[in-house]
């Protein structure tokens, strides 16, 4: 029974909509951490010319890669491509020129696409996929030589021990974050083990080029205020599917602030680890 419902959990998650909870996508928008400019820097070391022409960002949310891609990384056109239409909808449109957002599955990709991409990026996101399909399409649409960068981040920590005990049990204890999506107890539709850990288990090799892949690890500190820190813990989609399922139960996050703000003040110093990988298409 455990593994049938770990089979339907799966196929759920590839059929819905991740971000259509009410007000998820808006605060994923307003509150999700920015990639740091090191992380950015490491793309534009790896890619290694200066030809920036096209680059596809794959589950662009509301566009978190998509327009470091054309502000710091220099490309001149960027298809930014999401399932989500509420995503879409609060996407950062500041780019128009360069940026066309696309309501668009991340397989099969179009057919047009085919060995036209110097870049394809995906931020926050492969751990909703069928990896060696969107390897395979991905693969596809880059240009013999083309780059993919895998980005992303896991559970932020605090700098104050008591508040991370508190965010731990939370995570742990009420999310059910160290239980497999299914299980009961545990309220994500992806295994965040995987996401937390980097897919440091994840073989990207084939269809890329084993010799030129490469892993990084960034951690950022970053000072935020309590409404911003709570805004960033209300876009998660396990708390938005917890809220849904139990509305007539006291919300867990309400709790948690109460006793941030008791115990922190106004502001909260939260470490956010993030993560790279990047692949290389061979040339030939």
């Amino acid at each position: 029974p455990m593994m049938l419902r770990r089979s339907f959990t799966s196929l759920a998650r590839l059929c819905k909509d991740q971000f259509g909870y009410k007000g998820q996508a808006d605060s994923y928008a307003k509150f999700r951490p920015k990639y740091p400019v090191d992380l950015l820097l490491a793309i534009d070391g790896f890619l290694g010319k200066p030809d920036r022409g096209f680059a596809v960002d794959i589950a662009t949310g509301s566009g978190q890669l998509a327009v470091p891609l054309v502000r710091k990384l220099g490309f001149s056109r960027v298809l930014a491509l999401d399932r989500s239409a509420q995503q879409l909808k609060h996407a950062d449109r500041s780019c128009p020129d360069h940026i066309t957002y696309t309501q668009h599955d991340a397989y099969p990709l179009p057919a047009e696409l085919h060995a036209t991409a110097d870049l394809v990026t995906i931020g926050q996101a492969l751990h909703w996929m069928d990896v060696p399909r969107f390897l395979q399409e991905v693969h596809g649409v880059l240009k013999p030589g083309g780059v993919l960068a895998v980005a992303g981040y896991g559970m932020c920590g605090v700098g104050e021990q008591h508040a991370q005990l508190m965010l731990e049990h939370y995570y742990y204890d009420v999310l059910g974050s160290h239980l497999k999506p299914g299980d009961e107890g545990c309220w994500w539709d992806v295994d965040r083990s995987v996401l937390d850990g980097g897919h440091a288990t994840q073989q990207f090799c084939p269809p890329f080029d084993a010799a030129t892949e490469q892993r990084l690890w960034f951690t950022e500190t970053r000072s935020l205020s309590m409404d911003a820190f709570f805004g960033y813990m209300r876009s998660a989609s396990a708390y938005n599917a917890l809220r849904e399922q139990q509305a007539d139960r006291p919300d867990p996050l309400v709790a948690l602030e109460t006793n941030f703000r008791r115990l922190l003040g106004s502001s909260v110093v939260c470490h956010f680890p993030f993560f790279l990988v990047l692949l290389r298409k061979q040339q030939t």
